[in-house]
């Protein structure tokens, strides 16, 4: 465990403070037996959320080449390189005698 009493947070830490204190915050919820932020113990509201593109559009089902070129990978001066490497086939497993 760190000692975070020597800790120097500066101003462009204040997302580091904030998630702190948030967690500071939803303990003592916890300690006077509430629940903590984002619980739903409501089966009927407790719903997953399917985003349109999660199951669809992956590197998996898509192939290296198409994710590469949807991403800041589609400007690199390696790009061509990149996806000749990712893109070929897999080698044949060679059977074990």
């Amino acid at each position: 465990i760190a000692d975070r009493t020597k800790e120097a947070l500066g101003t462009t830490d204040r997302g580091v403070t904030l998630y702190r204190k948030m967690l500071v915050r939803e303990l003592e919820r916890m300690e006077r037996g509430e629940d903590p932020k984002c619980v739903i113990r409501d089966p009927a509201k407790n719903d997953r959320i399917d985003l349109p593109l999660e199951g669809v559009i992956n590197a998996r089902s898509t192939g290296f080449a198409l994710m590469a070129r949807r991403h800041n990978l589609a400007f690199s001066a390696i790009l061509i390189d990149l996806i000749a490497i990712y893109d070929r086939p897999a080698p044949a497993a060679t059977p074990v005698a």
